[in-house]
């Protein structure tokens, strides 16, 4: 009777039939470097010779056969499923021969993961395991974010025997991933555990999404721009009254007029300063200062530097003289404006109210369409409204200075269509009055009525016996031109505190 145990018969042979294969094949793989060795007069290089053996039939194909492990060596499994190692010998780098050792059948010993390659996008991850001595086992793959507990890894279920495992729902933009695979086969599994980072998103990846803290991002044409925490950035709808042209697929660019909005509803635009990236790969540079704007073609013409904002400039534009109110006298001067200056040329930029101000029930100013204009209101309490509108770790408010508003003018005239918007003619019609906020169609770079419906207060004073006040329009006079020295507002409305609103301004901490 045959004992079929591990002492038996049976087993005895089968056991020198293996070894006898395996010596076989080693002996092939042995033999095969001869030819491969001479030709290459006495260097070793492994391409040939895995095609060698290819072509002596030792393996099937060397591209799934062989596994480079980047170390100098190689799993090469031929025909039968026996594994060998073939090390590069001396160096990977100065081969002149090549180690080979037998390590096991496929199937028969546990897998190896010799690497993970990883990709990413703004929205998705892919994971490729390379898997040596697996045989007929499995791969499976698993992500968390990094920072979750291993409790919550899922699997990952997309998997593609080419380019591996990808994972496109649930995932954040600039995010770190774990990703876990587990190499199992009837032997043992291994596990084996990389991280993977999701794309530095561009500005369309965040858009209507309410941003936890400022999230400084670019655009996509690498212009820098400050989302603040608490805000998200409004889509080109309809709806929203919101246009992104300027890309040509409706992705915000700072060149459009970037629209902001806070849980409440209040919208903000982006003024962008400094050099501009355009996406004919030129650039414009728009300095923070005061203007001038020539009264023919409304070219502006840079008055004071914002670097100088500590000196008192005065300068006139028409009838009237202007200066920056540097001290508090009848009216109120600018909250912090050397703070200012600084952070909107650090951050490249600052925000201004999209629309004049309105008066929510609260009593606090609101910037929000169709609005009752609030008006009827002295410079120092617009100041006063402007100033406290936000003040937390992300952003400060204030009420509009020279430099905001000249800025602001210079950056439409480059970027709209109307590039002479200094020069914006006054409304003629004496029915007009006072219109809601965003309803008289003057929309330029998605900012409504810089130059339209009322005069607005700012922190500037004009210098003028018949108006001494920081009225950013100075006194309206219907037989002239509107530019940035010029009341906004219709010709029945007599210029007194009743026809003066107000904008404020933020900027990033």
């Amino acid at each position: 009777m045959y004992v079929m145990g591990d002492n038996g018969v049976f087993k005895r042979a089968s056991d020198a039939r293996l070894k006898t294969n395996i010596a076989k094949y080693q002996e092939m793989l042995e033999t095969s470097k001869g030819p491969i060795i001479i030709d290459g007069l006495g260097t070793f290089n492994p391409e040939d010779y895995f095609q060698y053996i290819q072509d002596q039939g030792i393996i099937e194909d060397k591209e799934t056969d062989v596994i480079d492990n980047g170390d100098g060596t190689y799993d090469v499994t031929t025909k039968p499923g026996y594994i060998f190692l073939v090390e590069l010998m001396p160096t990977k780098e100065n081969p002149v021969d090549a180690k080979i050792e037998y390590l096991g059948q496929a199937g028969k010993v546990a897998p190896i993961i010799k690497k993970i390659e990883t990709s990413s996008t703004t929205s998705s991850i892919t994971a490729k395991a390379i898997v040596v001595r697996l045989g007929n086992g499995t791969v499976t793959y698993y992500y968390k974010l990094a920072s979750a507990s291993d409790s919550e890894y899922q699997e990952i279920t997309n998997v593609n025997e080419e380019t591996g495992a990808t994972q496109s729902t649930g995932i954040t933009a600039g995010e770190k991933y774990t990703i876990k695979v587990i190499a199992k086969n009837e032997v043992g599994e291994v596990v084996s555990i990389v991280e993977v980072l999701t794309g530095p998103p561009t500005l369309a990846d965040i858009v209507d999404k309410i941003q936890e803290e400022n999230k400084t991002i670019e655009d996509e044409n690498g212009n820098s721009i400050t989302i603040p925490g608490g805000f998200k950035v409004v889509p080109d709808t309809e709806e929203n009254d919101v246009d992104y042209t300027y890309s040509g697929d409706k992705k915000p660019c700072v060149q459009d007029g970037i629209v902001i909005e806070d849980e409440e509803g209040n919208q903000f635009v982006w003024i962008p300063v400094g050099n501009i990236k355009n996406k004919d790969g030129t650039t414009t540079t728009i300095t923070l200062g005061r203007y001038t704007f020539d009264t023919t073609d409304a070219t502006p013409i840079l008055k004071q530097n914002a670097d100088d904002y500590e000196r008192a400039i005065e300068f006139k534009q028409g009838l009237y003289s202007y200066q920056e109110l540097l001290v508090s006298n009848t009216y109120t001067p600018a909250k912090e404006l050397g703070n200012f200056v600084n952070k909107a040329k650090e951050n490249k930029g600052y925000y201004l109210a999209r629309y004049e101000a309105s008066r929510g029930a609260d009593n606090k100013v609101k910037s929000k369409r169709e609005k009752e204009v609030w008006s009827g209101i002295t410079q120092r309490d617009s100041a006063e409204k402007a100033q406290q509108m936000y003040s937390n770790e992300f952003i400060e408010s204030d009420l509009i200075n020279s430099y905001s508003w000249d800025t602001a003018i210079v950056f439409i005239q480059e970027y709209s269509e109307n590039n002479k918007y200094a020069n914006k003619k006054s409304i003629n019609d004496k029915d007009v009055g006072i219109l809601n906020t965003g309803k008289s169609g003057d929309k330029v770079c998605n900012i409504y009525d810089m130059a339209s419906n009322c005069s607005e207060w700012s922190t500037e004073k004009c210098m003028y016996n018949v108006a001494p006040c920081v009225d950013r329009g100075g006194s309206y006079n219907s037989s002239q031109s509107y530019n940035y020295t010029n009341a906004r507002g219709s010709s029945s409305v007599s210029i007194n505190d009743k026809a003066k609103s107000f904008r404020p301004l933020l900027y990033i901490k």
